[in-house]
């Protein structure tokens, strides 16, 4: 999978209870470190594409999380970019097996989506055809019982290099 970002990754994907918290345990990959200056707009959402791409949903969010803030407010893309953060955490709400919740998170993106327009691009990714390919894979992992992820269909982000 192509690197979008040189900012390095974490060391490991914190995932609730499993995992120490990045921030808030003394053992987490981030605790006390203070957010980058400077990595918002556009290396913030390349470096929130790698993170997703390697199941980094959490930290994922956070990334696009400085993405957002940096957006219009009521803008479309302040809208893309929130959607692609509930994405993220329908992600990990699939890996922690809360599937009501991954259904929950669904309507909040889908809607999103249709409010930043649906077939948007943003820094080089269309969403739309990503946006179908996550949604069916949602349905396909709610079809199975344990939930749980599959690396192998997993849709990942991939965006123009220019």
């Amino acid at each position: 999978m192509p690197r979008y970002s040189d900012r390095p990754l974490p060391p490991y994907r914190f995932i609730p209870k499993l995992a120490p918290h990045p921030t808030a345990d003394p053992a987490g990959h981030s605790f006390g470190r203070k957010e980058d200056e400077g990595q918002g707009g556009e290396a913030a959402f390349r470096f929130g594409a790698d993170l997703y791409n390697c199941g980094c949903w959490w930290e994922a969010h956070e990334a696009w999380e400085g993405a957002w803030l940096g957006l219009e407010r009521g803008g479309a893309r302040r809208a893309l970019v929130q959607a692609l953060i509930q994405v993220a955490n329908a992600h990990l709400k699939l890996q922690l097996g809360r599937g009501k919740a991954v259904l929950r998170l669904r309507g909040k993106y889908s809607a999103l989506f249709v409010r930043a327009g649906d077939d948007s691009a943003l820094y080089g990714f269309d969403t739309g055809p990503w946006r179908r390919q996550v949604d069916a894979y949602l349905d396909a992992r709610l079809a199975i019982e344990p939930l749980a992820h599959d690396r192998a269909s997993y849709p990942p982000i991939v965006l123009d290099r220019g």
